[in-house]
């Protein structure tokens, strides 16, 4: 069922598009679109629905208002006379049928410059890809996969188990419970993980990690910016900054093997050291510390 709304064909007011299908179970959602806030709620177990609307409080994005200068002006006489926000709505391709979801806003200029924002109800345990040039991701509940990229604007989701690929240009990354082999890549932005288990590689250029409980093999490089471990239980961490700080909390009672450099910075170490090494069989975290001029710190925290 489709259902649109033209809010009585005012030109310039909020316009919207409903649809809503049929689905067996979890879906393969598939979400490409230009300026757009996407939200995807997880939950129940069939059927789902599709909800894009004008955003004009969003504002264009500056990158493709830019972009498309040349062209709105070419095709200005035109388009003078039609609706955009409504006319990117009517053009946005919205398909469904086996178990897949597939939603594209127009890539022709003006209308990719419409600011719109799109929720998605899906059923929980659907895998989830969405790209989105300029505009905030947020998805809410458990996926059985996630592969979100935002050019411009901040990726937040709950919980995920199976792989996941994050990115994000310029924005914040906060992903609450991930489980299986996670990657995130920032250009300029905070990495928050509440809680991962499994492999996990972080990589940003400028902004700082911060990672719950760890458990897994996990690497994280950020060339400028401190990196916070509040606990790891298990597994390899190799962690390296170029102008930061690192602050580890190692698991009350784990045997950890440190490898530490900061040249510049210094290291400080709050666990108890061993008389004797421990055999490979007892040691359950080893930690590679790497800073050019921050100090390492490392703590030792209460298990619950």
């Amino acid at each position: 069922m489709t259902t649109d709304s033209d809010h009585n064909g005012q030109s310039r007011r909020a316009r919207a598009r409903k649809v809503e299908f049929e689905a067996d179970g979890p879906v393969e959602l598939d979400i490409g679109v230009a300026d757009c806030d996407v939200t995807v709620e997880l939950g129940g177990d069939s059927g789902g629905s599709v909800e894009l609307r004008h955003a004009p409080d969003r504002g264009a994005g500056w990158a493709g208002g830019l972009l498309d200068l040349v062209g709105w002006a070419t095709e200005r006489a035109e388009e003078d006379s039609v609706d955009l926000a409504a006319t990117a709505i009517a053009r946005s391709r919205i398909d469904h049928g086996d178990n897949r979801l597939l939603v594209r806003s127009p890539q022709s200029p003006p209308l990719r410059s419409v600011p719109m924002s799109l929720l998605v109800r899906v059923p929980s345990s659907s895998r989830v890809t969405v790209r989105t040039e300029t505009g905030d991701v947020t998805v809410k509940g458990e996926a059985a996969g996630l592969d979100l990229r935002a050019g411009a604007g901040e990726v937040h989701a709950d919980a995920a188990d199976g792989r996941v690929t994050v990115g994000s240009g310029a924005g914040r990354i906060r992903l609450t419970r991930v489980r299986g082999e996670t990657t995130v890549h920032s250009g300029a932005g905070e990495v928050d993980l509440s809680e991962v288990s499994g492999r996990t590689a972080v990589r940003t250029g400028l902004g700082t990690v911060r990672m719950g409980t760890v458990r897994g093999d996990v690497t994280v490089r950020t060339g400028a910016g401190d990196i916070t471990v509040t606990e790891a239980v298990e597994g390899d961490l190799r962690l390296t900054t170029g102008t930061g700080q690192l602050h580890i909390g190692i698991a009350r009672g784990v045997h950890t093997e440190l490898d530490v450099q900061a040249p510049l910075g210094g290291f400080r170490s709050a666990l108890a050291v061993a008389d004797h090494p421990p055999s490979d069989a007892e040691v359950g975290l080893r930690v590679r510390a790497r800073s050019g001029l921050g100090r390492v710190h490392v703590t030792s925290t209460e298990r619950p």
